[in-house]
């Protein structure tokens, strides 16, 4: 029986409260959906306070469109007239007759439970589960109205807070821009449309008459679609720039008008470039999509009256970036690319992947967004802008961190010890075991340990970690025991994990043992859906396997089948093993390109988050699992040097299991170190 959540309201506009109170509903009691019913004519409120249908099924949907669980629906102000939620509920359970409904409320609603129509008809047709937001005990409410209705109340918490639609809607009314208690796309649209009396933000950069026109006059000049861009950039714009330090009022300028020359054609931008002798390259001449940034200046400056030349300066590098571009520079340039409306199918890193970083990391974002600029250019065999290579090639240097490399190391003597251990050989990340690779009991973890380790890699600009699980960890073992054994494992160490919080953890995905993959698979997936938790900041990577007797993950396909059956997608990835990988028949040593590509369209690149970097002992496709130094077997040190240094591998951990001591593994990590550097040169 499918276990559906309804979240019902005026959504007078759906808020992040709305979305935090589906998810913990979700979470802590296993739905499968929940399902987002606005209602059409609430007998509580006065119509004219709501906006329309129309308006609120966009908010909605804009606001749920980053969870696959969450679902829009219009069963209620699709209705008629007055909405009651008895009505509803009947209707639900003739439509849906095999589905288990769970109605998702607030404290406050509960309180008013016994005033509302037929609450006995409500009761008896759901599960009710109630939200706090202010982190009170229910069980006393709820015991009271169990008693009376039925044992169909349960509670669920949230982080305290204050925001509520009407709260909202008092500081647009007022021209105070809610950020942080609005989904951006959500605020975009409001603002777009001028929903609840919303005034056209303050730009305190002149006083001059032309730029009080300034949101007129752009909206009459760009495109519908080309203008909802330009309000997301800034408001994204201006969001970075309350975190980075920078001036908000600025960035939210710059990003008003950084794309204030798209009002002309690419015929009439170099005419007007040859008419005020405004410089282009040969390749922007070839490439005219360019030369709206450098011809932005010019129109900012005579059409807009602006003069700060650090606006100017963002407006002009926004496209292509430029070596060391100041903080406001770096956050026009990635709110171009992250603003809320982007939809771009992104490769090797995922959009949702660099909007994080954004807000934690302007230099990272900037090299993920050349990163994957420079793939797409590639991959379509289009010329990519020198400029950008440039940019890319400046941060990459200026970070020192074009590699991440590292070694399997002890946990004998704790966190701290294996820092410093890997500091010793070179290493700026590593792999450990979470407890004995035969598994049986994890080690007592020290807290103020794992804290003196977290500042140690803070320090020395550590790369994510990539714990190993334990080799005899089977969850799709036949046998029941061992498959209890190993969920038990896997869900124990979930928790041990976050005592080193974001890092990776690796695991081999299991052995069918005459069952085959495709018995095996679900069962792996259930085990990983019953460990992962929505809220944890681990990653769990599948490794791909050489296919040896009756492994699963031997090839890229079966990896996918398991992701695509897990629910929390962004916790889960995939540690590429250059010596399984290798040895369950992918060419690396002639067509690496060619197996990243297959890669990318299986599985997607923004899912390899860690490489083990092994030679073989063996031919392609022998299936056999057999670790060598780098160099001294089939693949090769040229192979591997062109794995570390490629493009779309960077940015990941590279971890060594070659059979080696530690001056081995010091010399492979000053090796592989050395062919970053060349590649830069």
């Amino acid at each position: 029986m499918n276990k559906i959540g309804i979240l019902g309201g005026t959504f007078n506009p759906i808020h992040t409260v709305h979305l935090q109170m589906a998810g913990a509903a979700c979470n802590q009691y296993d739905l499968d959906e929940v399902w987002f019913m606005p209602s059409n004519h609430p007998p509580h409120k006065e119509e004219s306070d709501i906006v329309s249908n129309e308006h609120r099924q966009r908010m909605i949907q804009f606001a749920i469109s980053c969870c696959k669980k969450f679902r829009f629906s219009d069963f209620e102000y699709s209705r008629p007239g007055t909405t009651y939620t008895s009505d509803t509920l009947s209707l639900l359970h003739e439509s849906y007759p095999d589905t288990q409904f769970y109605f998702i409320m607030g404290e406050d609603s509960l309180r008013d439970f016994d005033s509302w129509h037929e609450p006995e008809q409500i009761a008896a047709r759901c599960r009710i589960l109630v939200c706090s937001r202010e982190g009170r005990s229910l069980m006393e409410l709820c015991e009271k109205m169990n008693q009376k209705y039925g044992s169909v109340f349960s509670a669920f918490y949230i982080p305290a807070s204050c925001i509520s639609s009407s709260y909202i809607r008092e500081q647009l009314q007022e021209g105070i821009l809610p950020y942080g208690q609005l989904p951006p796309q959500v605020l975009s649209y409001i603002r777009l449309h001028g929903l609840y009396h919303t005034k056209p933000w303050c730009i305190n950069a002149s006083k001059d008459s032309a730029m009080k026109q300034l949101i007129p006059m752009l909206q009459s000049s760009l495109r519908p679609k080309r203008f909802l861009h330009t309000l997301g950039v800034a408001d994204t714009a201006s969001n970075l720039a309350v975190v980075h330090g920078v001036n908000p009022q600025n960035a939210r300028l710059a990003g008003m008008l950084h794309d204030c020359a798209k009002y002309l054609t690419d015929t009439e931008m170099i005419a007007l470039c040859e008419k005020k002798h405004i410089h282009l390259t040969d390749f922007e001449c070839s490439t005219p999509a360019l030369i709206h940034s450098k011809l932005g200046v010019f129109v900012a400056r005579e059409r807009y009256g602006v003069e700060d030349s650090a606006i100017l300066s963002a407006i002009a590098c926004h496209t292509t970036g430029k070596p060391d571009m100041t903080s406001l520079e770096k956050i026009v340039f990635i709110a171009d690319y992250i603003e809320p409306g982007r939809k771009m199918d992104c490769s090797p890193h995922s959009l949702k992947k660099i909007r994080q970083t954004s807000f934690q990391d302007l230099d990272q974002s900037l090299i993920l967004i050349l990163e994957n600029t420079i793939h797409y250019l590639t991959k379509e065999k289009l010329p990519v802008d020198p400029v950008s290579k440039e940019t890319y090639l400046y941060y990459k240097k200026e970070r020192n961190n074009m590699i991440y490399i590292g070694n399997h190391l002890s946990s004998s003597k704790g966190f701290e010890a294996m820092g410093k251990a890997a500091l010793k050989l070179g290493a700026n990340t590593f792999a450990f075991f979470t407890r004995n690779p035969r598994g049986g009991k994890a080690k007592e973890i020290d807290p103020a340990d794992a804290k003196r380790l977290r500042s140690l890699m803070e320090e020395h600009h550590f790369g994510k970690l990539v714990a190993h699980a334990p080799y005899t960890m089977n969850v799709c073992a036949a046998k029941p025991d061992i498959r209890e054994f190993s969920c038990n494992i896997l869900k124990d160490d979930m928790e041990r994990m976050e005592y080193l919080p974001g890092n990776y953890y690796n695991f081999h995905p299991g052995a069918h043992v005459g069952q085959g993959a495709e018995e095996a698979i679900p069962v792996i997936a259930d085990a990983l859906n019953h460990a992962i938790k929505p809220d944890q900041s681990t990653v769990v990577l599948l490794e791909t396997m050489a296919g040896k007797g009756s492994e699963v993950g031997r090839n890229f396909e079966e990896l996918e089948r398991i992701i695509e059956l897990v629910d929390c997608e962004d916790k889960i990835g995939v540690c590429f093993d250059t010596c399984h990988t290798w040895d369950g028949g992918y060419d690396l040593v002639e067509d690496l390109d060619g197996v990243l590509h297959t890669f990318d369209q299986i599985i997607g690149l923004d899912r390899l988050k860690a490489v083990h970097l092994n030679d073989s002992m063996n031919v392609r496709d022998s299936h056999k699992d057999r670790h060598q130094k780098i160099g001294e077997g089939e693949i090769g040190a040229e192979a591997l040097k062109r794995i570390v240094t490629h493009p779309l591998l960077a940015g990941r951990p590279f971890i060594l299991e070659t059979p080696n001591d530690d001056a081995g593994y010091a010399r492979e990590i000053a090796m592989i170190k050395s062919w970053a550097d060349e590649s830069m040169e």
